[in-house]
């Protein structure tokens, strides 16, 4: 059987990390002879050479979709996708894992993230062929230790015991710290931004 891959997102636009991610998979794996369609709700700006489609959140629209182009993979990177993943027939189906910000941090509608966490652990993963992580820390912050951990870049948050391996000591040089964080509304707080003002703030005083 071909390889025909439907991946899924919300959206695909140039500078979002999920659909830089989807757009180098695209690209990677049609160089190696693997087609590729993507899937997504929103679509803004040009990705030159790649076959991208809207289509609805409903498993009927996900379904046509994938009989219109034989699709053998259907790999969904974010909700609502995740969720129509169990409705999904004549294709292999896949959770690829980018991760969600914590419910707390979000008070207005934290019960509602809280329980779309709680659904795709108990009616999305257990139903699909695989899960996917883009690293460690989401393979645990989703709290499904058979995900298959692919990381997206390096894996910065480390565990103690991979922390210990090659601990920094006091008098080796120069400790510097470095860090790219996108600020805006709806992600400043769940991202740390105000901390890291207020640290920046306080290192340099």
């Amino acid at each position: 059987m071909s390889l025909h891959i439907l991946f899924l997102a919300v959206r695909m636009r140039p500078g979002f990390g999920v659909s830089v991610v989807i757009e180098q998979l695209a690209r990677r794996l049609l160089e190696r002879g693997v087609t590729v369609t993507i899937g997504c709700l929103e679509r803004e700006g040009a990705f030159p050479g790649l076959d991208i489609q809207e289509v609805a959140a409903s498993a009927e629209a996900i379904n046509a979709l994938v009989a219109q182009v034989s699709a053998s993979h259907v790999i969904a990177h974010t909700s609502p996708y995740f969720e129509m993943l169990p409705g999904v027939v004549g294709a292999s189906t896949w959770a690829w894992e980018h991760g969600d910000p914590d419910p707390e941090f979000f008070r207005a509608d934290q019960a509602e993230r809280q329980h779309q966490c709680e659904r795709k652990r108990t009616a999305v993963y257990p139903t699909v062929d695989g899960v996917i992580a883009i690293s460690h820390f989401i393979c645990e912050q989703i709290r499904w230790p058979a995900a298959r951990v692919i990381c997206n870049g390096w894996e910065h948050v480390l565990t103690a015991e991979q922390a210990a391996i090659n601990p920094w000591e006091p008098g080796e040089g120069v400790f510097r710290v470095g860090c790219l964080i996108r600020l805006g509304k709806g992600e400043e707080l769940y991202k740390g931004g105000d901390l890291f003002l207020e640290l920046a703030r306080l290192v340099k005083n």
